[in-house]
């Protein structure tokens, strides 16, 4: 797994409720609380200070994009019935890529997404997947037939295929220069019936990460 250049921005930062990532405004503290980070990975969404070659050095891509995952998480919002009780626990499907998968298990040992316990379970690409929240599918498989297979209203499907949001995902992950960022699908987003947090679409819009669903490129 290749680690991350040196120029990936970072925060130190846990969000009030979660122990884990979150948009603050500025630097934030890490909370003692947290355990799985020493120093808790976010990339471009917060302000943020370039992070050095020695921090750097220390996260891989499965961390980072775990990382995101878990914060993706803290900033939807699902329909009624997907989450119910605050004693639900958000389930994270990830099909592939088992290294991201060995860090969201990690993570989730310790950490919630908005005070809900999280379990993650690996799939198979034809598995039945109504009971995810968070679907990630891992570039090793072809996601066209995976994602004509989530039927279920309220899944947040993350991918990290060059085509996967102009496709019907709604998040898809992506190298610009180095620095892993995300594309946005708001009419995928719609068609889940998940609602994305305005930060996580105007950070998108800012750097032309919007796909445009009919065009399948991108919208600025």
């Amino acid at each position: 797994m290749r680690e991350l250049p040196q120029h990936v921005e970072a925060v130190d930062s846990t969000g009030p409720n979660s122990g884990s990532l979150w948009f603050g405004e500025g630097l934030s503290c890490v909370r003692h609380k947290t355990r799985l980070f020493a120093i808790l990975l976010f990339i471009g969404i917060a302000l943020a200070a370039p992070m050095s070659s020695a921090v750097a050095a220390q996260f891989t891509e499965a961390q980072v994009k775990a990382a995101y995952l878990f914060q993706f998480g803290s900033l939807v919002e699902w329909p009624a019935q997907k989450l119910s009780s605050p004693k639900d626990r958000i389930v994270i499907g990830v099909v592939g890529n088992a290294a991201v998968a060995a860090e969201l298990e990690r993570r989730a040992r310790t950490n919630e997404i908005s005070s809900h316990k999280v379990t993650v379970r690996r799939l198979a690409p034809n598995a039945d997947f109504s009971e995810c929240h968070i679907l990630f599918i891992g570039q090793e498989h072809d996601a066209a037939p995976i994602l004509s297979n989530v039927k279920t209203p309220g899944i947040l499907t993350v991918g990290e295929h060059e085509r996967f949001a102009a496709g019907g995902g709604v998040l898809n992950f992506v190298f610009v220069e180095g620095a892993v960022q995300y594309q946005a699908n708001l009419g995928a987003a719609e068609k889940a019936r998940v609602q994305l947090d305005s930060r996580l679409i105007n950070v998108a819009r800012q750097r032309g990460m919007i796909i445009n669903a009919s065009r399948g490129k991108e919208s600025r």
